[in-house]
This record gives C-alpha cells, structure tokens and sequence, in this order.
C-alpha cells in the first residue's frame, strides 16, 4: 500500500506542478520520495524534476534546485540505460534547467559544456531513422 500511496502522491505532485502550486510541489514530492519504489527510476525522476522547478520558481536555494534538477537527470538517465526507454525528454528539460543556473551563478564554462551535452543529446532524441 505504501508504494500505491506514493504512485498517487507523483501524480500529484505532477499536477501541483502543471497549475504552478509550487508550495504544493515541494511538500508533496517530499512525501512521495519516501514512499515511491527505488527501482521506479521513471517516477522518480518526474519527481525530481517538478521539485526542482518548484525551488527554482520559488526560493533563491539555488542549490536546492540544482541538486534536484541533477537528480533527475541521474535517475532518467538509469532509467534509459536500463533498456526500459530508449528516449526520456526529462533528462533534457533536467539538463536545461542546470544549464540556466549554471549561467545565473556566472559558471559560464560549466553552463557552455552542459548546453552542448543538451545539443547532443537533443539531436539523438529527435533523430530520425535512417533511410538506408
């Protein structure tokens, strides 16, 4: 029942998050990263993505945000390496949003190396199949 109850509260985070109730956002995702299933690397990431978003709109912890924005790419990444998709635009949005903070705390270099591994990994993701 615990694993149910956190599926539940995801959704609901990912809710909180589409209606900008970012208050919301952080206190549901706390809840439900306690009871969501380590090995829901997906879920998990869709998580830390709108809590990371939910502290980057709403406080100046910086780190915060950064943390859960590099999370979630962490666990979308596993999660594609895990053969269970073969594409995941959470890792991209994750990398974005790192990308941005990087450039507002002036790591410009850093925010350059992270925009052009988003660049690279945008173009495999759109990629089409080849013809030959």
């Amino acid at each position: 029942v615990p694993v149910l109850l956190g599926e539940l509260l995801a959704v609901r985070v990912m809710i909180a998050a589409y209606r900008s109730d970012m208050p919301a956002v952080i206190e549901l995702a706390q809840q439900s990263m306690s009871l969501v299933s380590p090995d829901d690397l997906f879920l998990r990431s869709m998580i830390m993505l709108c809590w990371g978003v939910a502290y980057y709109d709403m406080s100046s912890d910086i780190a915060a945000a950064k943390s859960a924005f590099r999370d979630a790419y962490e666990l979308g990444n596993a999660f594609i390496l895990s053969g269970a998709l073969d594409k995941d635009p959470s890792v991209l949005v994750a990398l974005a949003y790192l990308a941005e903070l990087e450039w507002l705390q002036g790591k410009l270099r850093d925010a350059v190396r992270t925009v052009h591994v988003v660049a690279r990994r945008a173009h495999k993701f759109l990629a089409f199949p080849s013809w030959d």
